[in-house]
């Protein structure tokens, strides 16, 4: 008996896997599909798809159109609004960070785009004596340290505004030059930028447009920081892809990304 009711609950979860894939085929730029494109963006047959779609149809998820194309209906803009007004990016990072602070024992922060500047909305910090301390809701210009610098990099359109504004020198060039290897990388790493003696590791943390108002940065000294940079650095991507999976980043998810593993607790700092 209790492997029939394990087939049915696999039976109902591949069920589900396959109706969001279907409802996920459609984007910006193809919000309209015929059924062979949907067919073939979700990897099912033909016959499968056709099954589904009259169901989403019928329930009214999906609008089939005068020319047999298929859309998502406006049905999904009530639950949007429902998600929209209990949605706080908060809930979906604080666990998050609750779990890279256990790993590394570092202050570790999210903080959002605002203007030229970026605020830290978000903080847990270090049970070190000497750590990183940063204060929530203080406006902090972009273009130095590893949260300035991940924000400008996924927003450049802000750079000039930021050189026309900023009390500091830019070398416009050498700054585009380094912003770009921060998006190549995926990541900001910066040693002393704000603060001497302090390293940081900063993400991108996607949304459901594929943009970055938002970023998640661990801090710490460098004697403590440097020896564990590159375990810091594949925790942090991890974190990051994990995150930007629940925010809806439609890169993200068709990556199929796996849940974050930060590093065991046997590795955790003891300096």
């Amino acid at each position: 008996m209790s492997n029939v009711l394990q087939s049915q609950e696999v039976a109902m979860t591949r069920l589900v896997e396959r109706v969001l894939t279907l409802m996920e085929c459609f984007d910006e730029e193809r919000p309209s599909l015929p059924l062979h494109d949907i067919a073939e963006r979700a990897g099912l047959p033909k016959a499968t798809a056709f099954r589904l779609l009259a169901t989403l149809v019928e329930t009214g998820y999906v609008v089939q159109l005068d020319n047999q194309d298929y859309c998502l209906s406006h049905k999904l803009m009530r639950l949007a609004a429902v998600a929209q007004r209990t949605f706080s990016i908060r809930h979906v990072v604080r666990p998050v960070m609750v779990e890279i602070i256990a790993a590394s024992n570092e202050t570790v922060d999210l903080s959002m785009l605002s203007g030229i500047n970026r605020v830290c909305i978000d903080v847990l910090e270090s049970r070190h004596p000497l750590k990183s301390i940063i204060s929530l809701g203080e406006p902090v210009e972009l273009g130095a340290g590893a949260s300035g610098k991940l924000l400008l990099a996924y927003n450049e359109e802000l750079v000039d505004e930021l050189i026309a504004q900023s009390r500091r020198h830019f070398d416009r060039e050498a700054l585009l030059e380094n912003l770009a290897e921060v998006r190549q990388r995926g990541y900001s790493h910066t040693v002393g930028e704000r603060l001497a003696g302090v390293e940081a590791i900063s993400v991108p943390l996607r949304n459901h447009l594929g943009e970055v108002g938002h970023c998640l940065t661990v801090t710490g000294p460098s004697f403590r920081f440097a020896p564990r940079k590159d375990s810091f650095i594949e925790m942090m991507l991890a974190a990051g892809r994990r995150i930007s999976l629940q925010l809806g980043d439609p890169e993200t998810r068709r990556a199929d990304v796996a849940p974050a593993s930060f590093p065991s607790s046997s590795n955790k700092s003891t300096g």
